[in-house]
């Protein structure tokens, strides 16, 4: 995955309205691929669909880390990767709260 430039993360921290929807062009098919579920019907088929609620946490996550949080490399991960982290933990704690449901 190529790597989003700095001065478009910065952008995006100051509200650049371009610049959030090229870092959101740029994360939206590894957050589509990451929020399918998948449904058993009772005749053994398995169906597989987008889940739109999680899509919108998991992007919801990715505003709040570039936007908000801001683009700061304190672990030697690049922003690429500390973001894939944010929407993985996003989808665990979603696939939790199903399962207590």
């Amino acid at each position: 995955m190529k790597e989003i430039p700095y001065s478009v993360i910065c952008a995006a921290q100051r509200g650049d309205t371009d610049a959030i929807l090229l870092i959101r062009r740029h994360f939206e098919g590894y957050i589509a691929s990451k929020c399918l579920v998948t449904y058993d019907d009772g005749d053994g088929q398995s169906y597989t669909f987008p889940d739109d609620e999680l899509r919108y946490l998991a992007e919801a996550a990715l505003y709040t880390h570039y936007v908000v949080i801001g683009c700061c490399n304190d672990q030697g991960k690049t922003v690429s990767e500390k973001v894939k982290n944010l929407i993985r933990l996003e989808a665990r704690n979603v696939a939790a709260d199903c399962e207590e449901i």
